[in-house]
């Protein structure tokens, strides 16, 4: 065994109907409904007898497997991964911990849009969770997160942490089925890409920054500063998340500024330059419920009537542009945006999630 936790799973007293039962292995399956609630229900692992969370070792591998996630009537909730103190754990949004979903929150507020991809059904989550000690009084615990064999990145590094533990903890929105599992020791399996990923991973997928954009008469990413409705940014950054159809004829585009567009569109490869594929529209409008301002607007228009190809550059997989046009006839085509691929290396994790 991989010095498993024996941790029960504590919920914040939501009215829910929640199940929990363990394997012989130490893993936890939990199933939850949260789905008819107005705030999410949390989760915290905690050992028997335990009510300051003072037996829970300070440093762990804390690993969740999403098999089921949301229904017909509530497809948009979410499923966050993360840690809190007991102190800390509270009901719904009133919570305050250190979470990852595709963003880092902190239970009640996004800290970082578009870190890393969003949990679905079939993805499995690990958090590696690190106390360090310098000296004999400072400590420091971070959360470095990985999905699906792939490291993201480390999302929180927290200083001072010396009178303050931190245990596993779950945040639902929706009607949810997982296993959970915590260990002293890293978990091999769980951190080997899944099977056929691999071979099946296509080279659009994934999360991209569109660094420039433009509609039929000027420019309008990057952002300037003139053009954000007179509302200060903390971060100007726009992201996209590809995710291409099991029989690469589909490709779902995913935007993400203030809020986050949505829409599905026909792909094919380009018989004769497999780093070009054509775009069509399947007849459907970007789902979104209304525009903060004039950048989600545009995004919004040319994602619907003027994005018809994608060409990945030279001997690049990590950079395409976007075109308005058929790129084989030449014919009043022009680059209508530029995205380069998003990773976390080089970025500095959140040292609070106040």
């Amino acid at each position: 065994m991989e010095d498993t936790v024996d941790c029960l799973w504590k919920p914040d007293g939501s009215s829910v109907d929640c199940q929990v039962s363990k394997a012989s292995n130490g893993t936890n399956t939990i199933k939850i409904d949260a789905s008819s609630l107005h705030s999410p229900v949390n989760l915290m692992a905690e050992i028997k007898d335990d009510e300051k969370g003072r037996l829970f070792p300070e440093s762990y591998w804390f690993t969740i497997s999403i098999v089921d996630l949301g229904d017909n009537n509530n497809s948009n909730g979410s499923i966050s991964v993360g840690a809190v103190t007991v102190e800390e754990f509270n009901p719904g949004y009133k919570i305050k911990g250190m979470f990852y979903n595709g963003n880092l929150t902190n239970g009640s507020a996004g800290l970082t849009i578009g870190y890393g991809p969003y949990l679905k059904i079939g993805d499995i989550c690990v958090l590696e969770c690190n106390a360090t000690t310098t000296g004999s009084t400072k400590r420091t615990f971070s959360m470095t997160i990985h999905v699906n064999g792939i490291r993201v990145g480390k999302g929180f590094e927290i200083s001072n942490t010396s009178n303050k533990v931190f245990v596993p903890c779950v945040h639902i929105t929706v009607k949810a089925k997982f296993t959970a599992k915590v260990t002293t020791k890293k978990p091999p399996t769980a951190l080997q890409p899944l099977v056929g990923q691999q071979q099946q991973r296509h080279p659009l997928k994934g999360e991209w920054e569109i660094v420039e954009a433009t509609n039929r008469t000027e420019q309008f990413l990057p952002i300037k500063e003139g053009n954000m409705d007179n509302r200060k940014r903390d971060n100007l950054e726009v992201t996209m998340n590809l995710i291409v159809g099991n029989d690469n004829s589909s490709i779902s585009l995913s935007v993400k500024f203030s809020n986050t567009i949505r829409i599905v569109k026909g792909l094919k490869i380009r018989p004769d330059d497999g780093t070009v594929y054509d775009l069509t529209s399947t007849g459907g409008l970007p789902m979104m419920k209304s525009f903060f301002d004039e950048v989600e607007f545009e995004l919004s228009s040319t994602m619907t009537d003027g994005w018809k190809s994608i060409g990945f550059l030279p001997d690049n997989e990590d950079e395409f542009r976007i075109f308005n046009g058929d790129t084989s006839s030449n014919v009043d085509v022009v680059v209508v945006a530029r995205c380069i691929r998003k990773t976390n290396n080089g970025v500095v994790p959140l040292t609070n999630y106040i």
